[in-house]
């Protein structure tokens, strides 16, 4: 929950708002898990993700919202990213290291 609150803030201060929508989903990949109708909202189970992104685009589509341009904002996020080979690497061994220490 706390990477998607991070990951989400991120784009929230990256697209600019009004325009661009962002939202965080919490999708549970498992078949056999079942949400509690108390937990938020934004989790899912894996079988509720299709009618999901199909209600919220009958929104979009009522609201006037047009299509998203994907590749500007694709463009406008890997600004950000560290592509390097070993980028990945140094993530992994950061994330473990939090966890480590208890952080995550």
């Amino acid at each position: 929950m706390k990477q998607n609150a991070a990951k989400v803030r991120f784009l929230l201060n990256l697209l600019p708002p009004r325009l661009w929508t962002v939202e965080g989903l919490g999708v549970f990949s498992h078949e056999a898990v079942m949400v509690v109708p108390t937990l938020p909202a934004a989790l899912l189970e894996r079988s509720e993700l299709y009618r999901h992104l199909r209600m919220r685009q009958q929104q979009f589509a009522r609201t006037g919202t047009g299509r998203l341009p994907v590749r500007k904002i694709a463009d406008v996020i890997l600004q950000h990213a560290d592509t390097r080979p070993e980028a990945l690497v140094e993530h992994r061994q950061r994330i473990q290291a939090g966890r480590a220490r208890g952080q995550g």
